[in-house]
């Protein structure tokens, strides 16, 4: 015999359903027959040295709890390096526990989606 499921269970696999349909209906637009040419991009140099200096800029504003001045510095500091580099970049605040805080998010380029997450508290 089958089980039937609650109410509840039914509206969330309609939902769900629905949701993959969605999904599954868009598609990228079709390319023309010729597609326009491209620039060749620049191939990105990791620099060991600058990266290391980076890391002692930051270490030199001290310790960085949530809220403090240390993290907010730090966190002005990493906004200034992703915008000298060309990136956009958010700021998300919020409060937490009583602790001013804020999310940093920096966007560059486009293609396939990167996300790299990092904690500098």
């Amino acid at each position: 015999m089958p089980v039937r499921g609650t109410r509840r269970e039914g509206s969330a696999l309609t939902a769900l359903l629905l949701v993959a349909a969605l999904v599954a209906g868009c598609t990228a637009p079709t390319p023309s027959p010729t597609p326009a040419p491209t620039a060749t991009p620049t191939p990105i140099r990791f620099d060991g040295d600058a990266a290391y200096q980076i890391v002692l800029d930051q270490v030199d504003f001290g310790a960085r709890p949530a809220g403090s001045e240390a993290g907010l510095r730090t966190g002005e500091y990493i906004i200034a390096r992703l915008q000298e580099a060309g990136w956009a970049v958010e700021v998300q605040e919020f409060t937490y526990q009583g602790t001013e805080c804020r999310n940093l998010t920096g966007k560059a380029g486009s293609g396939p989606i990167i996300l790299l997450g990092a904690h500098y508290d």
